[in-house]
Formats: C-alpha cells, sequence, structure tokens
C-alpha cells in the first residue's frame, strides 16, 4: 500500500454499528435502556434489546474496560435525574425525526425536518415508518401517516396562507366581492382544519385511554 493510500486509509472514518454505538454509550456511563434509545435512534429496524445491550456491557468489563455495571448505571442516572446538568441534549437525525412525529408532522415533513438540519443525512419514508411505529407501540400519542397527512391535508398550511392574504389584502384596496370570497374560503378551511384537528385528537385519546 502506498503512502496516499495508507493516509486515505487512516482518515477514512470508521463505520458506525450497533455494537460500536452501544459500546460508546455504555462508556458514557448510560444505562442500557438510554443506550438502547439511542440505537434504535439510528437504527430503526434493529432487534437489539436491553438483554444486547447487557451482553455488551458484559463483554467491555471482561475485556478490562472499566465501564459501569447496569446497576451502577442506574443509581448513576437517578442521581443525575435528581439534581440534572444544564447540557443541551445532542441532536440526531434519528431524534429530531423522533420530535417531529410527536409534533403530528407528516412522513414527507420529517424527512424534510430532518434534511433541513442533516442534508447528508440517510432518512427514508420506510424509516420514518419504523419511528412512528415504535412510538406508537410505547403508547406515544402520535398520529399514523394517514392521520398525519389527513390533517395537513385539510389545510393548516393554507390556512395560514389565506390568513397572510386576508391581511394584507385589508389592508389595500380590495373590493367587498373580493373580501367576501376571502372570508368563504377562510371558513372551509377552518372546517377542514378543525375535522383534522378532532380526527388526531380521537387518536390520541386512544392511544391514552
Amino acid at each position: 500500500m502506498s503512502n496516499t493510500e495508507n493516509a486515505t486509509a487512516q482518515t477514512k472514518p470508521k463505520r458506525k454499528t450497533i455494537y460500536s454505538m452501544a459500546s460508546a454509550a455504555i462508556r458514557e456511563g448510560l444505562t442500557n435502556e438510554q443506550a438502547l434509545e439511542q440505537v434504535l435512534a439510528e437504527f430503526p429496524y434493529a432487534r437489539t434489546t436491553k438483554a444486547t445491550i447487557g451482553k455488551y456491557r458484559r463483554m467491555l468489563r471482561d475485556k478490562g474496560e472499566d465501564v459501569p455495571t447496569a446497576a451502577q448505571a442506574r443509581a448513576e442516572a437517578g442521581r443525575r435525574t435528581a439534581s440534572p446538568p444544564h447540557q443541551p441534549k445532542q441532536k440526531t437525525p434519528g431524534s429530531l425525526a423522533l420530535d417531529a412525529l410527536r409534533e403530528g408532522k407528516t412522513t414527507k415533513q420529517v424527512i424534510k425536518t430532518v434534511k433541513a438540519e442533516f442534508p447528508q443525512a440517510r432518512m427514508t419514508e420506510t424509516m420514518v415508518s419504523a419511528y412512528r411505529d415504535r412510538l406508537r407501540g410505547r403508547g406515544e400519542a402520535v398520529p399514523t401517516a394517514q392521520e398525519a397527512t389527513a390533517a395537513a391535508a385539510a389545510g393548516f398550511d393554507l390556512l395560514l396562507a389565506d390568513l397572510e392574504e386576508a391581511k394584507a389584502a385589508r389592508a389595500t384596496t380590495a373590493t367587498k366581492a373580493d373580501l367576501a370570497a376571502m372570508e368563504t374560503r377562510l371558513a372551509w378551511r377552518i372546517a377542514g382544519a378543525a375535522i383534522a384537528a378532532s380526527i388526531v385528537v380521537a387518536a390520541a385519546a386512544k392511544l391514552l385511554s
């Protein structure tokens, strides 16, 4: 191997794996649950469980690494919860997608949100679907893909645009007919938005019941 090839090989970043990510989380002192949350945020298709994280923890300790036991990590997490540090949680494409889903965004809106902050991130509709299923499986009040799309299609964004248009029209010389047409359109937008909102609320109530 030439010097150039050798230098390229040394500077090439290592590929992130489930094991490497879980090990890094364990070394940081995170609990098995917290480590699992980080892994699943990056690898939504992974079948990793708390038992898997526990096995990784034992492997690190068997190799002589000074990582806390599961019980020690939980105890430390309890102390941190009692006195939380003022340190913002680092965002990742996965965590950003989860937050966007909790806000009720559609699949395409989630992808757009992630790409806006992480342009190089790999985020597909299938991955977003996996994130959505996991949140709903944990009982979180997250709308289905169809419910989120229905809410968006009902015209929330269009309603805001119409409101801005109506505001601008009143500030200019608009005829009574123009204003009446805008008021009718706004009424329909509001009615559609209310129906969509009721769908989302009903879905949330069903999840929480």
